[in-house]
Parts: structure tokens; sequence; C-alpha cells
């Protein structure tokens, strides 16, 4: 019997070890692995200054105490700072444009990462940067969690909010395509940046794509409830 109980022990402990969870997450909704996620967030102070610069506001959880590695890798080989922990680091020529921190981390800590992209003075061009954010626990690289990160000012990306690899909401001119993971009913509302509702849609399908010829030109939110919880913005030109 004491044998038994050993071995039982011995069961948990490795569940609980293979329980270890790293979250990416924007605005409270987690990223899921393997997924790409779109941004057009910028900081207001740096527009006064007709300065582009992006500010995701990714957030990293881990369920455990334990040491984590976070890596950000620019996939266009642009300056891209991690500015949590204590410091900024960026990716560069000099660290073959990855950069790595190690992190002590409490077990439920959620923390920004302080992610930026300075594009600089634009004028209305149109500016676009992709990132490989990476987590895992020291020693378990093989298991890591990841998903690319694409910030633009471009409409045609920056309206497409992808939260895993099959559920998707994206705008193309006055047209809206949805895909989901499966046929559960959905509900997606639109609405103006003060609030008002002008929109609203039953989805009952996987995929499809709806018709927004009724909106004028402008910037709208949109918001879907259901078994998928999305919520985005798109620009009517």
């Amino acid at each position: 019997m004491k044998k038994l109980f050993t071995s039982l022990v011995a069961v948990f402990c490795a569940m609980a070890g293979m329980a270890q969870t790293l979250t990416f997450s924007h605005d409270g909704v987690a990223i899921e692995n393997g997924s790409t996620f779109y941004s057009h967030d910028v900081d207001d102070f740096f527009e006064t200054m007709d300065i582009t610069k992006f500010v995701p506001k990714i957030y990293l959880s881990s369920d455990v105490a334990a040491k984590v590695c976070v890596s950000v890798v620019s996939l266009d080989k642009v300056k891209i700072q991690m500015c949590a922990f204590g410091g900024c680091i960026w990716t560069g020529n000099e660290n073959n444009f990855k950069a790595q921190r190690d992190v002590d981390w409490t077990a439920g800590e959620n923390v920004d990462l302080q992610l930026d992209w300075n594009a600089g003075m634009l004028q209305g061009a149109i500016a676009t940067a992709r990132a490989e954010i990476s987590a895992w626990y020291e020693g378990q690289e093989a298991n890591k969690v990841s998903f690319t990160l694409v910030m633009t000012n471009d409409p045609a990306l920056s309206v497409q909010q992808t939260m895993g690899k099959s559920e998707s909401i994206s705008v193309q001119g006055n047209v809206l395509s949805y895909a989901f993971a499966d046929h559960t009913a959905h509900t997606l509302s639109v609405y103006t940046t003060n609030g008002a509702k002008v929109m609203s849609f039953a989805l009952a399908g996987q995929e499809g794509t709806l018709a927004l010829d009724e909106l004028s030109a402008g910037l709208y939110v949109y918001q879907v409830e259901g078994k998928a919880k999305m919520n985005g913005k798109f620009i009517i030109k």
C-alpha cells in the first residue's frame, strides 16, 4: 500500500509539472499559441509630434513560479524594444535581431512586456513590422508558446484580428469575412466609436461574408459574442 501511495504521489507531481502554462494576452483575451495577432495601437503622445510609435500592449502570465525565458525576434530586421523587467532591450544587428530576457516569475503574475516599435515620421506612408514573440520555461524551449505579432497602420491588415489558427474577422472594402472553428452560432455587432450600435448579425455558419454597404465612411468597432469572443476595429473608406 505504501508503494502504491508513493507511486500515486509521483504521478500527481508529474501531472502538476505538465500543467504549467504560459499565456500571452491582449486586453484580457488570450492569444492562441501559433496564431497571428494584428495590432495598430499607437502611442498618443508621440502622435502629437507626428511620430508613429506602435505599442501593442502584449501581456504574459505564468500559473507557476519558475524561470521564464521571453524572446522577441524581428522578422523584418527592424528595432523592436521590450522594456519590461527593469530595462529596455531591443532587436538589432548586434544580436541577430533577437532580444531575450530570462526572468524569475511569480505564480499568477501577469506582466506587460512593454513592446514597442518606433516607425518614425511616416507622413501618411504605410508601415508594417512583424515579430515572433515566444516564451518557455527554462530548459523547455521545445515546448515554447509563441505567436506572430504584426504592428501596422495598413487598413487592409489592421482591420484583421486573428485570435487562433482557424478563427478570424477581416474587412476588405465594404465586405466583412468571418471564420470560426466550428458551426456554433455567433452574434456580430458593429458600433460607432462613440458606442452607438449600428448593425447586428446572427452568424449561423462556420464561415461567410457580410455586406457593409449601409455604413458611411469612418472608423467602426465590432464585437463577436458566442463560443469565440472577438473584438476589433475596421475602416470604411
